[in-house]
């Protein structure tokens, strides 16, 4: 498998980072183009990957090509690699933000297979959690090939199209509150005495165990919380505080409030 990518920021560079260290493919199968010269030696330099003059050099070399440009730029790149992509088997795939399915038909034709991508920040360290779909032309053996490669970057899951404004949310704007509460709890325990870099630590690993054991033990995350509480206990009484003031409240406002801005730029684009 032959995987190109048209742009090689932070998510592309995650990506093929993840790729070769999950032996789906070597440096010399993947090619990349980016518009900034420093971007393609920095990717040179990372991961030998094969650095092309043009973004139409990458279709051609590739059976799969990832679109990770700005949003702003995704229909000129479109109308620069349609004619190629026009002449042979190729997947578009797109982890362009708020861009869909449709508006890269518009600008390449409706019969190009298209996968369009969700991942997250955490990709950088193999721990996105990734949501993906393909189009009517994207064959179920491309989807699921390319779906297994997302796992060298954290957890994939494929989704209907309809529900991406929600996983934007969800998954793309959810670190950031999952840092928050991070950084709240550090900062508590450091007006305790401990210190900020051992508080971090502790919160950031205890979230970490938190989500493994909901992925893990199957038990539901309510559940979990009885069993933690004891009667009378410390656990109860500072859930009864996070209920006072409101922190389940904040969280599905947050996200509702993010889910509803991520239709909005997607109307406005």
């Amino acid at each position: 498998m032959k995987i190109g990518f048209i742009g090689i920021g932070n998510m592309a560079s995650a990506m093929i980072k993840g790729y070769l260290a999950a032996d789906f493919c070597s440096p010399r199968s993947i090619y990349a183009f980016d518009v900034q010269e420093e971007a393609c030696g920095r990717a040179k330099k990372a991961y030998d990957v094969n650095i092309c003059q043009s973004a139409a050099e990458v279709v051609r070399e590739s059976n799969y090509v990832v679109l990770a440009v700005k949003p702003n730029v995704l229909a000129s790149v479109l109308e620069d690699i349609r004619a190629e992509v026009g002449k042979k088997h190729v997947v578009l795939v797109s982890i362009v933000a708020g861009k869909t399915i449709a508006f890269i038909e518009k600008h390449v034709g409706p019969h190009t297979p298209v996968i369009r991508v969700l991942p997250n920040i955490n990709a950088q360290v193999g721990a996105s959690m990734t949501a993906y779909c393909g189009n009517m032309e994207c064959s179920p053996v491309d989807r699921e090939v390319f779906g297994r490669t997302l796992q060298g970057i954290g957890e994939a899951i494929e989704l209907e199209e309809k529900y991406f404004d929600l996983v934007f949310a969800l998954a793309g704007s959810g670190p950031a509150f999952a840092y928050i509460f991070i950084d709240a709890l550090a900062q508590a325990a450091l007006k305790k005495g401990m210190s900020k870099e051992a508080a971090t630590k502790i919160a950031a690993q205890m979230t970490f165990g938190s989500a493994k054991m909901v992925l893990e033990s199957g038990v539901h995350p309510r559940v979990l919380v009885d069993q933690v509480c004891s009667p009378g206990g410390m656990t109860i009484e500072g859930v009864g505080v996070l209920q006072e003031k409101g922190f389940e409240h904040a969280l599905v406002a947050a996200l509702v409030a993010a889910a509803e801005k991520a239709e909005a730029l997607k109307a406005n684009g």
